[in-house]
């Protein structure tokens, strides 16, 4: 049952995040005059995309098929999102701060180095609720990564009770994401990465709900 749980759920979640996309008008904001869409010109310097845990739906879904890597932790939850990431063509790397950290610090060092993209939730995967607490940001000082603050904001969803109030759009939504301008990690930058992760979310929401 357990088997069946793990490939039944995600093509669950696939065909109903598809069906919702289908339905809902969705618009991409770049602040500034740099292009920091996965789907721009590279410049060989890797980006760590960075997002709240609750808005993690169509923060990934937006950005399908673009070979982004995610960093997906070890639970339960984990094993049915790298499987609905794979379907979207998104590379994972598993692990995170409490599970398999190392693992994830080598693959991530190795992949920024090269240019990667990467996408993370910094306050995932168990919280506190909108609080960077992941060590990746640091790993971007090493490398010449620059990190990205986005937000996604839905114009009618469903917020679950969870730990960190997961949101679900509703068919014939808007669907807003707002890019911040891409900056250098310094030691300590995790507040600013928090205010400006804050910000743009925060202006998502308004510009989806008109």
């Amino acid at each position: 049952m357990r088997k069946l749980s793990r490939i039944i759920v995600p093509l669950i979640i696939d065909f109903l995040t598809r069906a919702i996309s289908l339905t809902c008008r969705k618009r991409i904001f770049c602040e500034g005059t740099d292009q920091v869409l996965p789907a721009g010109p590279k410049d060989g310097r890797g980006r760590l995309y960075a997002f709240w845990h609750g808005r993690l739906l169509f923060s990934t879904f937006c950005f399908r098929g673009l070979g982004v890597y995610a960093v997906v932790s070890q639970s339960k939850d984990g094993e049915f999102l790298a499987r609905v990431l794979s379907k979207w063509g998104f590379n994972h790397i598993r692990g995170s701060t409490s599970r398999g950290w190392v693992a994830v610090a080598r693959a991530s060092l190795t992949l920024l180095k090269q240019g990667a993209y990467i996408g993370i939730a910094p306050d995932g995967p168990r919280g506190p609720y909108h609080k960077v607490n992941s060590g990746l940001v640091r790993i971007a000082a090493s490398t010449n990564a620059l990190i990205v603050p986005f937000g996604c904001g839905y114009s009618r969803k469903i917020t679950l009770h969870s730990w960190d109030r997961f949101q679900i759009p509703l068919f014939f939504s808007r669907i807003v994401i707002v890019m911040g301008k891409p900056f250098d990690y310094r030691k300590g930058s995790e507040p600013e990465l928090e205010t400006e992760i804050n910000r743009l979310t925060d202006m998502a929401d308004r510009l989806a709900a008109g």
